[in-house]
């Protein structure tokens, strides 16, 4: 399953298995891997918002969460400044390994 996992402070961390989209996601600007997952790295609030334009038109998932700062409050918090808009897919976990799939 390929999912935008965390938004660290300058770079968005990908869990990326699939081989088509880590390539399209190596296409993005100065993206690497390291440990399995590709990183995309930002340089300010309109640059992340461009990057996460560019993931939700991939169709990649946001990992949600109940509590905290994870990439899909990350992308409302950006729509509600009018940076972004649209809806993306979630993705939470019931527990390891069941993947809950949702829409925002």
């Amino acid at each position: 399953m390929d999912y935008i996992e965390s938004i660290l402070s300058k770079e968005i961390c990908i869990r990326c298995t699939s081989i088509l989209v880590r390539k399209q996601l190596l296409g993005l600007h100065a993206a690497r891997e390291r440990g399995g997952d590709v990183y995309v790295p930002f340089e300010s609030k309109e640059h992340l918002a461009f990057i996460l334009r560019k993931l939700q038109t991939l169709g990649l998932l946001f990992a949600d969460a109940p509590a905290g700062w994870p990439p899909a409050a990350v992308f409302e918090h950006l729509r509600d400044e009018g940076l972004l808009q649209g809806r993306i897919k979630t993705v939470t976990w019931r527990q390891p390994n069941q993947p809950v799939l949702g829409l925002d």
